[in-house]
């Protein structure tokens, strides 16, 4: 967080992602900071205590509230976020989706066959997927898809399959995708975990799986911290690296 005079900029990072570019100020003990994309409003009110946040509220649109508290420390560290899940089976990683035609591709189709690929568990509606979006499409021009695959397995508040695919399509087009994006099912993380039967558990849009040539999975990242974040860059390196490393092997 950065302050001068009374602006206050930044972002709020949790352990599945963060609210990406906040902008406010602080009026007395008084703070507010929040964002508006076209598509998310988020803001954070709080009073300033000494080296405390007090009596914070935050608001998501006009449908969601909650309140929050913040106390300064020097050593607190949020959990790695390649541990929150896990692989539970060390053969090649299963999966089932439907494209926008409604057909299903699973693990067995050949564009898998001897390529890195990787998983992106999203949502249209997802702020920090459209992030992590924007990141995937760097890595999809940079690799030809005969050494990497890259798909996004959409999850969506839709419950007519007809109406959630033309949204998929409709993000697809307005993102300007260059990776496929299909269809999983419902936003119930019970559902995540039927079509990804080989996760532990999935508790964060988005979460990214790399699986090596073999199909097998190398890397769960859970959620995204993004280009508001001073993780981002490193992220982006260490990612990086990691695909390098399983398409030279």
């Amino acid at each position: 967080m950065k302050q001068e005079k009374k602006n206050l900029s930044g972002t709020i990072k949790t352990e599945t992602g963060d609210y990406r570019y906040l902008w406010g100020k602080q009026e007395g003990d008084s703070i507010w900071l929040g964002c508006f994309d076209g598509a998310h409003a988020f803001l954070f009110t709080a009073l300033q205590k000494d080296d405390s946040l007090k009596n914070g509220f935050f608001y998501s649109s006009n449908h969601y509230k909650d309140t929050w508290q913040a106390k300064l420390s020097e050593n607190f560290e949020l959990t790695d976020p390649k541990e929150l899940t896990k692989a539970i089976s060390d053969s090649s990683f299963r999966f089932s989706l439907m494209d926008q035609n409604g057909a299903l591709i699973d693990q067995t189709n050949p564009i898998f066959n001897n390529t890195v690929t990787c998983i992106q568990i999203m949502g249209t509606w997802c702020p920090n997927c459209k992030d992590e979006t924007e990141f995937l499409k760097e890595i999809r021009a940079k690799y030809p898809e005969i050494e990497l695959q890259i798909v996004a397995a959409a999850f969506e508040y839709e419950k007519d399959t007809a109406k959630a695919l033309a949204r998929i399509k409709h993000y697809s087009n307005s993102m300007n995708m260059n990776y496929p994006i299909y269809y999983g099912g419902s936003t119930n993380k019970k559902k995540v975990t039927e079509v990804f039967p080989d996760l532990d558990r999935v508790i964060s849009y988005p979460t990214l799986i790399i699986l090596d040539k073999a199909g097998k999975v190398k890397q769960v990242h859970t959620g995204f911290n993004g280009p508001a974040t001073d993780e981002y860059l490193e992220f982006k390196k260490n990612t990086t690296y990691l695909i390098d490393s399983l398409i030279i092997i």
